[in-house]
């Protein structure tokens, strides 16, 4: 998009937010455009590249929140004085885990059309994550860790070392991840690493790490163990 002419100067969006702690974000598309272009004005949000829009606002007429969004948006929000701007902006009450997804603002006049997408990640943090461990045979250890109630879909990591400074990513782990009946509910994931005493030194931490892919969210639980010993737990 040129310099003149309707186009898009900014949109916010947040990035990262936690389900259930805000009572609303807003999300803004700031624009510019010319005098003639007042005319056929339009915007319009999209949500996940559905074809139908979630929010339109046409200057002179009502805000609408459409879809997804009918129902979730503060439609007497204003975002700016100027009559042709003012309704930009969504003002989204109480987002929920449901509303992760890309967001796109369309602005178009009857002579020019621009538009800009962004990420929002609604996230849930763990409802629970435990570690444990069993002796399939006298000469092996199972690892196993699981946690529950995550969204959007978590990375179970296990990793071991003699200290975290040498530690290293197992590979061998097996890891599950279930997605929950109600949305609501989010993922449950599951890890578990069958390995040989031989193969590991005389005391080993494991540690499994849960991570949300594009937040800085994660939680750790380890174990130090034994080979043919007992373990003992350690949670950070």
């Amino acid at each position: 998009t040129g310099c003149r002419g309707l186009h898009i100067v900014d949109l916010v969006v947040p990035e990262v937010i936690q389900n259930g702690s805000r009572s609303s974000v807003v999300l803004d598309c700031a624009y510019r455009y010319e005098r003639y272009e007042q005319d056929g004005l339009v915007v319009k949000w999209f949500w996940n590249n559905e074809p139908e829009a979630v929010y339109q606002w046409i200057p002179g007429k009502n805000p609408e929140a459409i879809g997804i969004l009918k129902g979730r948006v503060n439609l007497d929000y204003l975002a700016s004085g100027d009559h042709y701007s003012k309704h930009r902006a969504l003002e989204i009450l109480h987002p929920t885990t449901n509303l992760t997804g890309s967001f796109t603002c369309r602005v178009s006049s009857f002579h020019e059309e621009d538009f800009a997408s962004k990420k929002m990640i609604v996230y849930a943090p763990a409802t629970s994550m435990n570690m444990s461990y069993s002796k399939p045979t006298s000469s092996s250890v199972n690892i196993s860790c699981d946690a529950h109630g995550i969204y959007p879909e978590p990375r179970l990591l296990l990793f071991k070392g003699a200290s975290k400074r040498t530690r290293s990513l197992v590979k061998e782990a097996e890891v599950e991840v279930v997605e929950t009946e109600e949305e609501a509910e989010g993922f449950s994931v599951y890890l578990e690493a069958v390995l040989e005493d031989r193969t590991l030194r005389h005391e080993t931490i494991f540690e499994c790490v849960l991570l949300i892919p594009g937040t800085e969210y994660q939680v750790r639980r380890s174990i130090i163990y034994f080979p043919g010993y007992d373990a003992y737990d350690a949670y950070s």
